[in-house]
C-alpha cells in the first residue's frame, strides 16, 4: 500500500458504511480482485477514516461513520456501481 495512491478512472464512487470499512475492502479484494492501494488505521472502535482499492483500472472509496464529527450513519438511498469487464467468467 503506498501513502498517497494515484486517483484511477472517471467515476470515484465513495461509499460510506455504517462500521467496518475494512470488512468491506476484504470483500471486494475477495470478490472482484480489488488492490487496497490505501488504508488508515482504524481507531479504537474499529472505524476508519479511508480505504481507497483499485478494480479493473479504477477507484473506489470507503469510510466508516463518524456521527460525533457531522457525519452520521444513514440508510442507504440505494445505488449501483457497475464493473464492466471483458470476460465475465474469469471474473
Amino acid at each position: 500500500m503506498t501513502q498517497n495512491p494515484q486517483v484511477k478512472g472517471g467515476v470515484r464512487p465513495l461509499s460510506h458504511r455504517r462500521r467496518r470499512a475494512t470488512k468491506a475492502a476484504e470483500f471486494y479484494r475477495e470478490a472482484f480482485a480489488a488492490e487496497i492501494a490505501a488504508m488508515h488505521p482504524s481507531d479504537e472502535q474499529g472505524r476508519t477514516m479511508h480505504v481507497h482499492l483499485y478494480i479493473n483500472d479504477g477507484s473506489l472509496m470507503l469510510s466508516d461513520a463518524y456521527p460525533e464529527h457531522g457525519h452520521p450513519a444513514k440508510e442507504p438511498a440505494g445505488f449501483n456501481v457497475t464493473l464492466p469487464v471483458s470476460d465475465v467468467d474469469a471474473w
